[in-house]
């Protein structure tokens, strides 16, 4: 759990570093062909978005980017696990198993780890420094960051009416986040929680199943 967080950190990192220079690129790490992979991946997204999340990424928020508060989010998003997980069970009320290289592990599920993580946040955010302000930016990130991969799993159980539910999803969700005054964080968090799956810059199978921008 902690080493996926530490995944989707380096990768909002990434990202970001990719829109804004409030990011530093030493934090970053690039290979040399990181710029290309990542326009690639963002093929969608054309230059009037890429001028609105920098621009977005640069504002600031009590004296802090909205870039570098970002990146705090990507590192908090799964912090409402540790107190949600609970076992998965087979048709037999057996538990459920995964087995790794060095292991076999029981399998977790972690039912509203969003919700729950978003108010364990607003417990320790004046610890870590954090205005009020900055503190609901990232209470509001962690709370939604959900919501596209909920959109993506509930569409695949619609089987033939997919595209279709998972078109409506989207649409409200992108209502839901521009009234937060996040959508394009949020959307840029779940690109990054999908590539910390992987352990790489790639992006897990979820994402091939947004066919349509959502930007």
């Amino acid at each position: 759990m902690y080493e996926h967080s530490k995944l989707v950190c380096k990768s909002a990192i990434r990202i970001a570093s990719f829109f804004t220079s409030t990011i530093s690129r030493r934090l970053s790490n690039f290979p040399g062909q990181i710029e290309q992979e990542i326009k690639t991946i963002l093929h969608k997204v054309d230059e009037e978005d890429v001028s609105a999340i920098t621009s977005v990424l640069e504002q600031r928020i009590d004296g802090v980017s909205r870039g570098k508060l970002f990146v705090l989010a990507a590192f908090l998003h799964d912090i409402g696990k540790p107190k949600t997980a609970t076992p998965k069970l087979t048709a037999n009320d057996e538990f459920k198993l995964f087995g790794t290289s060095i292991g076999t592990y029981i399998e977790q599920k972690f039912s509203d780890h969003e919700q729950v993580g978003a108010m364990l946040f607003l417990g320790v955010a004046e610890q870590l420094g954090l205005s009020e302000e900055q503190t609901m930016y990232i209470y509001k990130l962690i709370k939604y960051h959900k919501d596209i991969t909920d959109a993506v799993k509930d569409a695949r159980k619609a089987r033939a009416e997919r595209s279709l539910v998972l078109r409506r999803s989207l649409e409200g969700i992108a209502v839901n986040y521009r009234a937060q005054d996040i959508f394009y964080e949020a959307v840029l968090l779940y690109l990054a929680d999908s590539m910390g799956k992987t352990g790489e810059l790639s992006f897990s199978n979820d994402i091939a199943e947004l066919e349509q921008a959502f930007f």
